[in-house]
């Protein structure tokens, strides 16, 4: 017997994370380019290592980690060190206000942005959401 599916993951944009690489990439480069030309005592090498770092480190996280994943009927978005999850079942209301999805519950509200979100991967979100009996405004 099969089991049902109940994870479905919603990636971010191809295009958002090219140029997250790109960005996490010139910052590699600057970093080099100070160890060539000074070397690693200065202060600002270990600057430049740590902005570096923490860049590399978001393209890592958002190339490996989905924005949105819907999970046993909760929604969860994950941004960087903050991951929020909603109760679909739960949920009241939903609403559709300059490409955000805002999720309303008895007691919780729950804030994403659709542009962040890959164009075919967003069609099936919307057909996922329309399954609940929630009020769309």
């Amino acid at each position: 017997m099969k089991k049902a599916i109940t994870d479905m993951h919603f990636q971010y944009r191809k295009k958002l994370l090219k140029t997250y690489l790109i960005i996490a990439s010139i910052w590699i480069m600057i970093i080099l380019l100070q160890l060539i030309s000074s070397g690693p005592g200065k202060w600002s090498f270990y600057m430049w290592l740590v902005v570096g770092g923490m860049n590399a480190g978001l393209h890592g996280y958002r190339f490996l980690k989905p924005y949105i994943t819907i999970k046993d009927g909760y929604l969860f978005v994950n941004d960087f060190l903050n991951t929020s999850s909603i109760l679909l079942s739960e949920a009241t209301q939903i609403k559709r206000f300059a490409g955000e999805y805002i999720i309303r519950a008895a007691d919780k509200k729950l804030k994403f942005d659709t542009q962040l979100i890959d164009k075919t991967s967003l069609q099936t979100l919307d057909l996922e959401l329309n399954r609940y009996n929630v009020k769309w405004v």
